[in-house]
């Protein structure tokens, strides 16, 4: 073949590989720079995606310049209650299209971090009208006859990840009907008890702060809340294998344990109100030691599931959910030489556009949105919680492509937290330095674009400025990446994370 004739062929390839959703991809990627990597005034660099971004990264932050950001991002952080007065998991532009991702269904857990956010930020009336309507959803006939189902009948708890009380349904019924595919009801690993702590945890504080009142409650509003220690102890809650804040392969986590302690503790902040939950002093202690005994082995032995082999797909050390041990708030025994180490095991998921969940995370790794979806793999957002499941999708993995999540919103609270609680002088100093820095992390990862374009998300389709993202994901081309939003995007408790960031480092100015 002549070099003619080999000239024109490539021109034919690249051509029909240009025309190709991928090629196109490729090409709009190399035609706009999607990020610029900024010296920050801690001295360390910080990836951003949106320019006006940029002065706030680099200079030194002041409590005036807090200021100004809250109303920059107020647009970008504002959550709108539903109809029926919950909250979406996202809130994505689709020009009224039917989300296929499932992103728009209720999850409790989503719900319960916005109202803690609608509380912190003043929003009592939108936090009162959340945190109700979730007790309507646990208070409803088919909840309470999980509960009272597993009480029954424990076995049914580990046998089936559908009998167990529900953590989602259908953003759009006003019945918390299941989330539907083809007809049926989505299969969902609903074993997530940090769910429900959350939950209680919430109601904790709501009764707390007046938002929620026993006077006038349903039989079903009491009964549902007088179920629960009853149920965590029938399942032996601490040492059940759930899928915890991943929704992923069955494990024993600390970080769903954690939840459920933190719950009981802040209701045993008001022992007055025992009699009217129906609650006995004995099984909430029982509750929160039991929970201590995991919480403190498994950190002893490295972390969120470490028991057992190493060879299991379910033996995790560092995981980025042992944010629940000091988010919302932390656990009240935990000692500082636990806290230290258990921050030490986040911070090795720290990555350069965000924070990674945990190693070989496949969830929205490399070209997650565009690859070739083989018939053995899990739907994109689908059910992933069965061993073949979980290593179907683990099998296409592209290495050290894992998404980087919108977790130093999170860092961030917990070294404001932390300053704030320390009376060492060193301490708080550095304290502050890293809230301030990871916060600056988080701020880089609002959408924009460094160019007339509109920034495209992870798949090739384009998503609107100033939005806050679920995470950064990968995408690879001839050994090149890219670094963009995931499609996710925005994501409302990647809002009330940012929300609650920003109100958090605020203290440390006063």
């Amino acid at each position: 073949m002549t070099k003619l004739n080999l000239f024109i062929l490539s021109i034919i390839i690249c051509a029909y590989s240009c025309s190709t959703p991928r090629g196109q991809f490729q090409s709009e990627l190399k035609e706009f720079k999607t990020h610029e990597k900024v010296l920050s005034s801690e001295g360390q660099y910080v990836m951003v995606f949106n320019p006006e971004i940029i002065p706030y990264v680099e200079k030194r932050l002041e409590k005036e310049d807090l200021i100004e950001l809250k109303k920059k991002l107020k647009p970008a952080t504002n959550i709108e209650l539903t109809e029926q007065n919950f909250t979406k998991a996202a809130e994505r532009f689709l020009d009224n299209k039917e989300d296929e991702t499932n992103y728009d269904a209720v999850w409790v857990r989503d719900n319960a971090w916005v109202y803690f956010s609608f509380v912190k930020n003043g929003e009592l009336d939108k936090a009162k009208k959340l945190i109700n309507a979730l007790w309507n959803y646990y208070a409803s006939e088919d909840q309470i006859k999980r509960i009272e189902n597993i009480l029954n009948n424990p076995r049914l708890a580990k046998e089936s990840k559908m009998e167990v009380p529900h953590i989602r349904f259908n953003g759009s019924s006003e019945t918390y009907q299941d989330v539907y595919e083809n007809g049926k009801p989505q299969i969902w690993n609903h074993r997530q008890n940090d769910a429900h702590g959350l939950f209680l945890l919430a109601m904790a504080d709501a009764h707390k702060n007046n938002l929620i009142t026993f006077k006038n409650s349903s039989f079903n509003h009491r009964k549902v809340l007088k179920l629960f220690p009853q149920y965590f102890l029938r399942i032996k809650y601490h040492q059940f294998a759930g899928a915890g804040a991943w929704e992923e392969i069955d494990k024993i986590n600390t970080s769903s344990i954690s939840m459920v302690v933190k719950a009981f503790e802040n209701w045993s902040d008001q022992k007055n109100k025992f009699g009217v939950l129906g609650w006995g002093n004995t099984e909430v202690e029982r509750i929160i030691n039991f929970g201590y005994l995991t919480i403190n082995k498994q950190l002893r032995l490295g972390g969120e599931s470490p028991q057992g082999s190493p060879y299991n797909p379910s033996f995790r050390q560092a995981d980025a959910a042992l944010f629940n041990l000091f988010l919302p708030m932390p656990l009240k025994r935990l000692t500082d030489d636990q806290k230290m180490h258990a921050l030490s095991i986040i911070e090795k998921l720290i990555r350069p556009y965000g924070v990674i969940r945990y190693e070989n995370d496949s969830y929205q790794a490399g070209n997650y949105w565009i690859k070739d979806k083989a018939s053995s793999e899990p739907e994109l957002t689908g059910d992933a919680s069965s061993n073949d499941l979980f290593l179907a999708r683990f099998k296409s993995l592209i290495p050290n492509s894992e998404a980087q999540w919108f977790f130093d919103s999170k860092i961030s609270m917990i070294y404001s937290g932390l300053y704030l609680e320390s009376k060492s002088p060193k301490f708080k100093k550095l304290a502050k330095y890293k809230a301030i820095y990871h916060f600056k992390r988080a701020l880089g990862q609002i959408t924009g674009s460094m160019t007339n374009s509109r920034i495209l998300a992870a798949d090739g389709k384009k998503v609107r400025d100033f939005q806050v993202p679920e995470s950064i994901n990968t995408v690879q081309f001839n050994n090149e990446k890219y670094y963009v939003p995931s499609p996710i995007t925005p994501l409302n408790w990647a809002k009330a994370s940012l929300t609650m960031s920003l109100i958090e480092l605020e203290k440390l100015f006063l």
